[in-house]
């Protein structure tokens, strides 16, 4: 996906754009920054507006540019070498194909909340966050009523009532919930061209207190109970997450062949790890009993299985409840595991 960025005229003086020229791997592999200059545009000759900027520090990145309703706007497509010229110019004229929900708003009326949400999760969080609805969720929870508004009539002492209001109870929700809101705002001053201001900005936030609930010594032995009554995917999930302190999200998305049982070792890949390096977790004779159980009980490629076939596990907020339940636990979070190792 790509995204919209509009012209930042305050950076016209630091780049060069070159003639257009087809715009091959060896010519992209060869080019370079000159000293004393920010970037540079390279023009594509076989298709009008694509652009790779190569910048002093020697990123390469692919945009389309284009000009609506006499502005410059920037699609940014992706970077080079991961996106080859043949794909980018795919991309490029899938672009072109038809009309961005961007650039659609800048011809017309101001877009409303909901319309600067629904941007932004497909041209920057789509396949990039795990949850690209996430703001939307937050907004939905919190201020359903602000999501039909035009962007313009969204002022700061809306927000700032709003964020006090929110956080009376909930102060750390209030802080995410502003953070949302000053995100989309900031994309509708860089997508949408809106010039009103950020009324999230110069709003300060509530000073949180690090959450720090952990079992009991009496609360870990009832779970333990509770887990060892019988045995399924759901108490096999609790018992991993127990006695690893893994990540919920790496729990889900836990496959056989990550496990080695020779070495009682779990390796989680890069891809999947929050710090975006591979993590080697120890097994204790505890955990191993569980991998080996969801081994054998598995009948595709997850340890634990989703509803649907080939899908793993994506919700496990009833399940949980109902553990927490049966074993008399009360305000906890399935994160909460971590620190309860």
């Amino acid at each position: 996906h790509g995204v919209i960025t509009s012209g930042i005229r305050s950076m016209a003086k630091a780049r060069t754009t070159r003639k257009p020229a087809r715009l091959s791997h060896n010519a992209i592999q060869r080019a370079s920054c000159p000293s004393g200059e920010r970037r540079i545009e390279l023009p594509d000759s076989e298709l009008r507006g694509l652009r790779l900027f190569v910048t002093r520090a020697g990123a390469k990145t692919w945009y389309l540019t284009r000009k609506i309703g006499g502005r410059t706007i920037r699609v940014r497509l992706g970077e080079w070498p991961v996106m080859n010229p043949e794909a980018a110019r795919k991309a490029a004229a899938a672009w072109l194909a038809g009309e961005s929900s961007a650039e659609a708003k800048i011809k017309g009326k101001a877009p409303t909340l909901l319309d600067v949400c629904r941007h932004a999760e497909k041209a920057f969080w789509q396949g990039r966050v795990k949850r690209p609805d996430e703001a939307r969720t937050q907004l939905d929870r919190y201020s359903p009523d602000l999501l039909p508004l035009p962007i313009d009539r969204v002022k700061r002492p809306e927000i700032r009532q709003r964020h006090a209001d929110i956080g009376r109870e909930h102060p750390t929700a209030a802080n995410r919930w502003l953070e949302v809101v000053h995100r989309l705002f900031a994309i509708a001053e860089l997508d949408f061209d809106f010039v009103a201001g950020n009324p999230a900005k110069g709003i300060d936030p509530f000073e949180e207190v690090r959450r720090d609930r952990r079992l009991s010594p009496a609360e870990a032995n009832r779970l333990l109970v509770v887990l060892g009554e019988k045995a399924s995917r759901d108490t096999d999930l609790v018992a991993l997450a127990l006695f690893t302190g893994a990540r919920r999200s790496n729990l889900f998305r836990a496959t056989p062949d990550q496990f080695d049982l020779d070495e009682n070792i779990w390796t989680i890949p890069a891809a999947d790890s929050k710090s975006k390096r591979t993590l080697v977790l120890p097994l204790d004779h505890r955990a191993v009993a569980v991998v080996k159980r969801r081994i054998r009980a598995a009948d595709d490629q997850w340890l634990f299985p989703g509803k649907l076939n080939g899908k793993p596990l994506t919700d496990f907020t009833k399940p949980f409840a109902a553990i927490l339940k049966k074993a008399k636990i009360k305000d906890f979070r399935f994160h909460d595991l971590r620190r309860s190792l």
